[in-house]
């Protein structure tokens, strides 16, 4: 079994708060696979505005 020993970046203040506000998005986050939990971290990290990462969780809600 091939294990991914790639760093996971640090989850961004601003995604950890808006996830918190939002336990359905939260629960389906930690649902994710890594990679997809990756993904959504590095997007997190290129958001340059509140609206950008409320966009993100809305998404994992399932409303975007």
């Amino acid at each position: 079994m091939k294990q991914d020993n790639a760093p996971t970046p640090e989850m961004p203040v601003g995604f950890a708060l808006t996830l918190a506000l939002h336990p359905s998005a939260l629960q389906r986050y930690a649902e994710l696979d890594k990679k997809a939990q990756t993904q959504f971290l590095y997007r997190a990290e290129s958001a340059t505005t509140r609206a950008e990462m409320q966009a993100l969780v809305k998404e994992l809600e399932g409303e975007d």
